[in-house]
């Protein structure tokens, strides 16, 4: 199991340095608000929820189950935020993916002790 959350932990922190996160930034996305926490919440739940699902009805390895549905849930934060860039009136932060990243580790760790 430490080699999951290596594995996981490597990956975060690789998009972490990818994102341009500037320390500081003031552009009105708060770090807390209503929506970094639908964030969080909505990719623990992704994670966790694919993770055991994965494991209980595809045969999944325990380890295997994890990465997958941590892979699941940073993929499609991320082509939500893409979407968001692309499309008028919407607006793409790297916050949001953050948020997104810290949910899914957690759902990962709750979902390890569940498999």
């Amino acid at each position: 199991m430490n080699s999951v959350f290596r594995i996981i932990i490597i990956t975060s922190l690789l998009l972490f340095t990818t994102t341009g996160v500037v320390v500081g930034e003031n552009d009105g996305d708060r770090w807390l608000a209503k929506d970094k926490f639908m964030h969080f919440g909505y990719s623990a739940f992704l994670t966790g929820g694919s993770a055991v699902a994965l494991n209980r009805h595809f045969d999944y390895r325990h380890d295997d189950a994890i990465i997958v549905g941590f892979g699941i849930t940073i993929t499609l934060g991320a082509a939500k935020e893409a979407i968001d860039y692309n499309q008028p009136g919407q607006t793409s932060s790297y916050k949001d993916l953050i948020w997104d990243v810290a949910g899914a580790l957690t759902g990962a760790f709750i979902a390890s002790f569940a498999l």
